[in-house]
């Protein structure tokens, strides 16, 4: 069992994950989809956006962590000092 402080600790670290998860989705989809195309409507700009959605989810693959949550906090927090 959990203490508090590790319950939350554990929370904001998975908090920070998901965020994570986001912004590298987003960040692919900018990369491979809107930057490279011109889109002169917002209906080319959807049909690119679901076009890439569409890709993605047929062979989907998992991030694969290769730190943990504590040295990648660690490496954040010296970054930021």
């Amino acid at each position: 069992m959990l203490y508090p402080v590790a319950q939350s600790r554990a929370a904001a670290v998975n908090r920070k994950v998901l965020r994570f998860a986001r912004e590298r989705w987003f960040a692919l989809l900018t990369e491979r989809r809107l930057r490279p195309g011109v889109h002169r409507s917002t209906k080319e700009l959807k049909a690119a956006i679901h076009d890439f959605i569409e890709n993605h989810n047929r062979d989907p693959k998992p991030f694969i962590w290769h730190k943990t949550a504590d040295q990648i906090l660690d490496s954040v927090a010296r970054f930021c000092k």
